[in-house]
């Protein structure tokens, strides 16, 4: 015995209101699309820092489920870390130079850069051998749009 939803008329009523509602998905899409593209402007022209923007995104998610759960991943920031061992230690480089490239690429009247550099160990762990060196930069002549 066939039920109703498998007489022919219903099955070519799901198939034209998956017709029109395909449509609508895309049209959907694109909102969605806009909402990540808008909140990405907002957050770099705005300047907010990236744990505000963890805890937006949290709030978002139940709303809008489409939205990552990380600045990161909103903005497309590079998360990649290459790691060499060198003088006995590991060596990561996050990206001072392409960040100055950058910098200067964006303010194209810049004629030279003026940087504070300050290098400093910190241990990890009191009972460890282990420590960090961050090498730290700041461009002093470039202001921040």
């Amino acid at each position: 015995m066939h039920s109703v939803a498998d007489m022919p008329w219903n099955l070519i009523d799901l198939e034209c209101s998956e017709d029109y509602f395909s449509d609508c998905d895309e049209t959907e899409f694109d909102q969605k699309t806009e909402v990540a593209e808008g909140l990405r402007t907002w957050v770099v022209d705005s300047g907010i820092p990236k744990i505000h923007v963890h805890k937006l995104l949290h709030v978002l998610k139940p709303v809008l489920p489409e939205l990552p759960l990380t600045a990161e991943t909103l903005l497309k920031t590079k998360q990649t870390v290459q790691c060499s061992s060198m003088s006995g230690g590991d060596y990561v480089y996050l990206g001072l130079r392409d960040s100055l490239c950058q910098l200067v690429a964006d303010n194209t009247g810049i004629t030279e850069l003026h940087l504070a550099l300050n290098i400093d160990g910190v241990p990890l762990f009191s009972s460890s051998k282990y420590s960090l060196w961050p090498v730290l930069c700041y461009v002093m002549n470039v202001k921040a749009h």
